[in-house]
């Protein structure tokens, strides 16, 4: 019966996707199930309500219990650490379509049972103390989210759209980890809250350590110079013009001077001005093959999407343009 009184409340929320007809589902459906069980066992028409009062008991209970946690009364969900005492946030989006890093070795090419990381860089962290209040600011600010929003208050097709549904960890310094997320359909009833959320993500964004973050190991000084020191070659650049399709580039020129396209990368990455924006204008693929002393072969691929922000970039790759 008990599996009856949960489809039935399943059934029920989805009129309303409220908690309070997910209730009534389940009382509903529960009675039902209560009648039919009693007079399979009874088959009385006079003892289908035997025992009615321990199902009462059983309704009221799970009510409560479903209550408890859908309004989150304990602040279970609400729970956000405090900066200070957080020791690193890692930020898994793997929607962040700009930049993809993965690598993948000799195993993998030839048995398909290699190591291949496709989201963000394992290394990557926040430590920043006025970063990561930045990000519980988003947060709190997420948590006011509503369903019953309108179109002209939800942020669907804005920049700050794209880290919905980013997962959150963060790494406290008494050795525990509090994991977050922050939810799908971002939406809001007032102006205030969608321009609170939109302005905070829009500064995570612009921010440095963030930046740092999102673009590693580009941005990893000391991976980098691994990367590139002993038997390293670089396999491939490839560059895509999005705004002109008839312009390519000398990409074994570029190839040489790879060191001097790393710089110019970090330059504009790390830029006060570079502000993360997710119109394109080239697209830039880099492949690195690094010979372990294991004898193994890493490859290590590099997918960066360009857009005006890149500047010091683009005017380099404009010595290259066929």
């Amino acid at each position: 019966m008990s599996l009856i009184v949960v489809l039935a409340g399943i059934a029920f929320y989805q009129i309303d996707h409220s908690i309070v007809y997910m209730i009534m589902g389940m009382i509903v459906g529960g009675f039902v199930a209560f009648l039919f069980i009693n007079f399979i066992i009874y088959k009385n028409i006079r003892e289908v309500f035997n025992g009615f009062r321990q199902f009462g008991i059983f309704i009221v209970a799970a009510s409560i219990i479903i209550t408890v946690f859908s309004f989150d009364i304990f602040g279970i969900d609400k729970y956000i650490p405090a900066a200070s005492n957080v020791g690193s946030v890692e930020i898994d989006n793997r929607y962040f379509y700009t930049f993809r890093y993965y690598m993948y070795d000799d195993d993998f090419v030839n048995t398909s049972g290699g190591t291949r990381r496709n989201d963000n860089f394992s290394n990557a962290v926040i430590t920043d103390t006025e970063t990561i209040e930045l990000i519980n600011n988003i947060m709190k600010t997420a948590m006011k989210s509503t369903v019953k929003f309108t179109s002209d208050h939800y942020l669907h097709g804005s920049p700050s759209n794209i880290l919905n549904g980013a997962e959150i960890k963060y790494n406290l310094k008494n050795g525990g980890t509090v994991y977050k997320k922050i939810p799908w359909n971002i939406g809001f009833d007032d102006d205030p809250d969608a321009i609170e959320y939109k302005m905070l993500v829009d500064t995570l964004f612009a921010d440095k350590n963030y930046k740092k973050m999102m673009y590693a190991p580009i941005t990893d000084e000391k991976f980098m110079a691994d990367l590139l020191s002993g038997q390293t070659v670089i396999n491939s650049i490839n560059i895509y013009n999005y705004t002109d399709w008839d312009t390519f580039y000398n990409s074994g020129l570029i190839a040489s001077r790879f060191p001097e396209l790393l710089s110019k990368l970090n330059e504009d990455i790390l830029s006060e001005d570079f502000i993360m924006e997710f119109n394109q204008t080239h697209w830039i693929e880099i492949i690195v093959n690094k010979r372990m002393q294991d004898g193994i072969t890493e490859t290590h691929v590099f997918n960066i999407t360009l857009n005006e922000n890149f500047r010091n970039t683009l005017k380099f790759l404009e010595e290259f343009a066929e």
